[in-house]
Protein backbone atom coordinates (compact mmCIF):
# COMPACT_ATOMS: atom_id res chain seq x y z
CA UNK A 1 0.00 0.00 0.00
CA UNK A 2 2.92 2.48 -0.33
CA UNK A 3 1.73 3.84 -3.72
CA UNK A 4 -0.93 5.73 -1.64
CA UNK A 5 2.06 7.65 -0.36
CA UNK A 6 2.73 8.97 -4.28
CA UNK A 7 0.84 11.71 -5.96
CA UNK A 8 -1.57 10.65 -8.32
CA UNK A 9 0.83 11.51 -11.25
CA UNK A 10 4.38 11.00 -11.76
CA UNK A 11 5.81 8.30 -9.54
CA UNK A 12 2.21 7.30 -8.51
CA UNK A 13 1.29 6.60 -12.27
CA UNK A 14 4.54 4.47 -12.61
CA UNK A 15 4.05 2.72 -9.17
CA UNK A 16 0.60 1.48 -9.66
CA UNK A 17 1.15 -1.31 -12.63
CA UNK A 18 4.38 -2.18 -10.95
CA UNK A 19 2.55 -2.79 -7.82
CA UNK A 20 -0.48 -4.44 -9.37
CA UNK A 21 2.01 -6.73 -11.19
CA UNK A 22 4.37 -7.80 -8.27
CA UNK A 23 1.81 -8.31 -5.95
CA UNK A 24 0.11 -11.17 -7.27
CA UNK A 25 3.59 -12.79 -8.00
CA UNK A 26 4.35 -12.58 -4.20
CA UNK A 27 1.07 -13.64 -3.43
CA UNK A 28 1.78 -17.07 -5.27
CA UNK A 29 5.07 -17.40 -4.33
CA UNK A 30 4.04 -17.06 -0.37
CA UNK A 31 1.18 -18.91 -0.96
CA UNK A 32 3.39 -22.06 -2.92
CA UNK A 33 5.79 -22.11 0.21
CA UNK A 34 3.59 -22.26 2.73
CA UNK A 35 1.85 -25.26 1.07
CA UNK A 36 4.94 -26.58 0.67
CA UNK A 37 5.95 -26.20 4.42
CA UNK A 38 2.37 -27.38 5.41
CA UNK A 39 2.45 -30.67 3.12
Amino acid sequence: MSHRKFPSQGIGQQSLPASSTISPVLYLLTTSVHAQLLS
